[in-house]
């Protein structure tokens, strides 16, 4: 990865993490994996975490990907 293409990616990821309760509920399983693995590639392991516990949070359907039944 060339020096632009870091630097960018560094600016999205910082970018971002600042909005991730707000938008967790928002994305699909996909997009939240996706996330987690870029934000994992740039050691951010516990807003990674943060992204997946916001988006547990709000995931109702069953077929989810990210789906925990609290009464089961």
């Amino acid at each position: 990865m060339n020096a632009d293409a870091y630097d960018t990616a560094v600016r999205f990821v910082d970018t971002w993490s600042e909005s991730v309760p707000d938008i967790a509920s928002g994305l699909t399983c996909r997009e939240v994996d996706a996330l987690v693995e870029l934000f994992c590639a740039f050691n951010r392991d516990e807003l990674a975490d943060q992204l997946i516990a916001a988006h547990v949070a709000e995931d109702t359907d069953p077929v989810d990907l990210h789906y925990q039944n609290e009464t089961a």
